[in-house]
This record gives structure tokens, sequence and C-alpha cells, in this order.
């Protein structure tokens, strides 16, 4: 092999690192555990809502505790993963004005209850909720005042027979 020879392949081996680790860096990761939601792009921990307004679209999953009244703000999405158990304290309440999205399953029902000996009040769609996103299926609310009330909305809430 002659000089030139080694300096084309040796180019080509470069070329080859640097795109496979440019694509690699550019690819968008999220990754999630119970606790918090971590973008890789700007390594930022975004710690679930336990209490208060949402600030940012989540997912919550296995056992989420609350500990005052969360709202769903206009413009955010509270997805609530299959086998999910959320417990609420006594008389605070869920209030969704964008969009709670909790499809549970047969066998991984949600389950909404109270997380003391006292009721909890219930989870609220106001007028604002996205009712054509808005979903409660397979899920269980229990030990609540009021369960589900919705004023001026229609979220899909299939009922067993």
């Amino acid at each position: 092999m002659n000089n030139y020879q080694n300096f084309r392949s040796g180019l080509i081996y470069v070329i080859f690192f640097l795109r496979l680790s440019l694509s690699l860096s550019l690819a968008p990761q999220v990754r999630y555990d119970n606790s918090k939601k971590t973008y890789l792009m700007d390594s930022t921990d975004k710690p679930l809502t336990t209490s208060g307004s949402l600030p940012y679209s989540q997912t919550w999953s296995g056992t989420h505790t609350l500990t005052g009244n969360v709202t769903i703000p206009s413009g955010m999405s509270l997805i609530i993963e299959p086998g999910t158990n959320v417990y609420i304290p006594a008389s605070k309440k869920i209030t969704v004005q964008g969009e709670l999205i909790a499809e549970g399953t047969i066998s991984d029902p949600i389950t909404f209850d109270k997380s003391g000996s006292s009721k909890w009040w219930g989870i609220k769609f106001e007028d604002s909720s996205d009712d054509n996103v808005c979903v409660l299926k397979h899920c269980t609310i229990q030990n609540a005042s009021y369960g589900v009330y919705c004023y001026k909305a229609s979220p899909a809430m299939p009922v067993k027979a």
C-alpha cells in the first residue's frame, strides 16, 4: 500500500466514526422511572408533580402519592399508565383543565384511592378540558366524595355493564 491508500482508508474510517457519533448524539432520547422524567437532550431532571399545577406534561406510573390538590392546566397532558395506583389525601382533588388520559386495562386497571383515613374529593373536569382527548378507562375510583364531576365537560368514560 502506498501513502495515498493509507491516507484514504484512514479518512474513510474517520468520516464513518464522526457520522456514527453525530447520529447517536442527535437522536432524541427520553428516560423514565417512577419518580422523575429525564430529558437527555437538556440533562435536566423534572420531578413529577405531587401538589399544585403541572408545570409540564407528565406520565405517571407505579405508585404516585399526592400531597395536595393537583391541577392539569390547559395545554398540559397527564398520562397515567395501566396498573398505576394514585393516592390522594383527604379533601383534595385532581382538577382537569387540560388533558387527562388514564387508560388502564382489564388485567391492569388504574386505581384512584384515599391516602389516609378520610375521603378525598374526586376528579373534576372543567369546561376547558379537552373532551376529544380526556379519557378514564378501566379506572377504579374509590373512597371519594363525588368520584368524577364534570363542569360543562364530556370526557370519555366507558361504563361497565
